[in-house]
């Protein structure tokens, strides 16, 4: 089963504040592999997911592994687009910590500069 849980992690990267962030959505994050992150993962994690929403084409990828956790994973734009004015981006994010490993596409707009996790609905 494919679970969204994963995709709000992408909004991280471009929220004001982390504390609103962390406030926002850690009931989303329970039982994921970001719950097992340390400080230095979460930041190999935002640094990497900057990376490939703005610097990578279509199809590409960006992996990364903290070497003392041994906990990683990978972005991969699937597909950009045009939506009212914005670019939208359409990305796998795979995360892995132990032996607990998701797999989720989060759709994202560019918004007033910062890149905007979509519900579900409105990435139709």
């Amino acid at each position: 089963m494919r679970s969204f849980a994963l995709v709000p992690l992408a909004v991280a990267l471009v929220a004001a504040s982390p504390a609103a962030t962390a406030q926002n959505w850690a009931p989303l994050l329970k039982d994921t592999p970001f719950e097992r992150f340390n400080k230095d993962d979460n930041a190999m994690f935002l640094e990497h997911a900057r990376k490939a929403l703005e610097e990578t084409k279509d199809n590409e990828t960006v992996s990364w592994e903290n070497p003392a956790t041994k906990h990683g994973g990978s972005f991969t734009v699937l597909s950009t687009t045009e939506k009212e004015g914005r670019t939208c981006k359409s990305v796998r994010v795979r995360t892995q910590a132990e032996t607990l490993k998701r797999d989720n596409v989060a759709n994202l707009c560019r918004v007033e500069g910062k890149w905007r996790l979509l519900s579900p609905s409105q990435a139709r």
